[in-house]
C-alpha cells in the first residue's frame, strides 16, 4: 500500500513536470504559474522556495526552447538585447522584494499575477 502511494505521489509530480515544460515550450514561458503551485502543494515547499525553484527550474527550459525556436526562426538580436536588460534588472528587484515580503503577501501577489495572465488571455 506503501509503495503504491509513493508511486502514485512519483507520477503526479512527473506528469505535472511535464505540463510544466510543455507550457514553458510552446507558450515561451508561463510555466512558471504550473510550478509554483505544483512546488507547493505536491513537494511541501514554501511560497518563496517554490518561486526561488521555479527560476531555476525555468532556466534550463528556456535555454532549450531558445536553440529550437532559433533553429526554425530568425530572431531579433536588437530587441533580445534590449529586453534581457530589463529583464535582470526585473529579476533582480524582484528576488530583493520576495526576500522581504511574507509568505501571505507574496502569495496573494501570485494570485492577482494569474487573474491577470487570464483575462489577458481572453480579452
Amino acid at each position: 500500500m506503501r509503495i503504491r502511494k509513493k508511486y502514485r505521489r512519483f507520477m503526479v509530480k512527473n506528469a505535472f513536470a511535464l505540463a510544466i515544460g510543455f507550457v514553458s515550450g510552446f507558450f515561451g514561458s508561463g510555466g512558471g504559474l504550473l510550478c509554483v503551485p505544483a512546488l507547493e502543494k505536491l513537494c511541501g515547499l514554501g511560497a518563496r522556495r517554490a518561486h526561488a525553484t521555479t527560476i531555476a527550474i525555468i532556466l534550463p527550459i528556456s535555454v532549450i526552447s531558445l536553440v529550437i525556436y532559433m533553429t526554425h526562426n530568425p530572431i531579433n538580436y536588437i530587441s533580445v538585447g534590449l529586453v534581457t536588460l530589463g529583464v535582470i534588472v526585473g529579476g533582480f528587484l524582484g528576488a530583493m522584494l520576495l526576500k522581504k515580503l511574507n509568505e501571505r503577501v507574496i502569495n496573494w501577489i501570485f494570485i492577482v499575477v494569474l487573474l491577470l495572465a487570464g483575462v489577458r488571455m481572453v480579452v
